[in-house]
């Protein structure tokens, strides 16, 4: 298999890219809190028996998520995969606004709280959903503040001058490879752009040794600091992709860079990791 097999693979691994379709009405309530909490698995099952959360994640550059946001400044998301159909999912998402929230001509069911706009919708192929169980859960968890919050593990890379961190995620990820929690994030420049994940979990090796296998023995392989790791370049027309794959531990650690290699970031996170 040639190098441009492994790109298409890791690309996969590395990114989560979920089509949106909006369907709602309207739901407007004002009230005060701080801070973004989004629904636990044992509260979802609680409040929705059988739908499980799959992912939660952060957009905070303020040019991205003014093209979807106009106004906001950041947004959180939390996607939550039905009992009967892998192909439908609801999305809880909180937006912040540094001033009053904007929900003019919004079909959406929504909610207010304070700076806080949260709206909820369903993705894919579906049979109606009642989102207002999903809607009034996520204003419940948002004023007891019981929920879980989105946070940065240490080991992943932080914004740097001339590479923003633009969004993060994590995923739970099932595979023939084995099942992992992926821990996910882009960081953009004004030439060059990283993905960073690190999939978690005890299939790791098997991971490890399925991607490099995908290569056709074309990466070069290294150890750092005692530990496995292989480094790929795809060159094109216009521009070079470069991969680095280490394994540590239970954790594979996927570096995607364009532009220019990423191997600082790479070491960096396997080094906290």
């Amino acid at each position: 298999m040639d190098s441009k097999n492994i790109a298409l693979i890791i690309v996969v691994v590395v990114l989560a890219v979920v089509a949106i379709y909006f369907v709602a009405r309207n739901m407007n309530v004002v009230a005060t809190t701080q801070g973004v909490y989004l629904p636990t698995q044992d509260q979802l099952s609680q409040a929705s028996p059988g739908w499980k959360l799959i992912s939660l994640g952060e957009v905070n550059d303020t040019f991205v998520v003014q093209q979807t946001f106009p106004g906001a400044d950041s947004y959180y998301q939390e996607y939550i995969l039905s009992p009967t159909s892998n192909q439908t999912a609801v999305a809880i998402t909180v937006v912040h606004y540094p001033g009053s929230p904007k929900v003019s001509n919004l079909s959406l069911p929504h909610y207010l709280i304070n700076h806080y706009l949260i709206l909820v919708n369903v993705t894919g192929n579906s049979s109606p959903v009642d989102l207002a169980k999903f809607l009034n859960l996520e204003v419940q968890v948002m004023m007891g503040r019981n929920g879980t919050q989105v946070k940065i593990p240490p080991y992943m890379y932080p914004s740097s001058k001339g590479l923003n961190l633009v969004q993060y995620y994590v995923l739970n990820v099932t595979s023939p490879e084995g099942n992992f929690t992926q821990y996910s994030e882009y960081l953009l420049g004004n030439t060059s752009s990283v993905n960073v994940a690190v999939l978690t979990g005890q299939d790791a090796t098997q991971l490890y040794n399925y991607l490099y296998g995908t290569t056709g023995h074309l990466a070069i392989n290294g150890t750092l600091s005692g530990y496995r790791y292989f480094n790929l370049t795809v060159n094109s027309t216009f521009s070079s992709i470069y991969y680095n794959v280490g394994l540590k531990g239970n954790n594979v650690v996927l570096v995607q860079a364009q532009g220019r290699s990423a191997f600082n970031i790479f070491q960096y996170v396997m080094e906290r990791v």
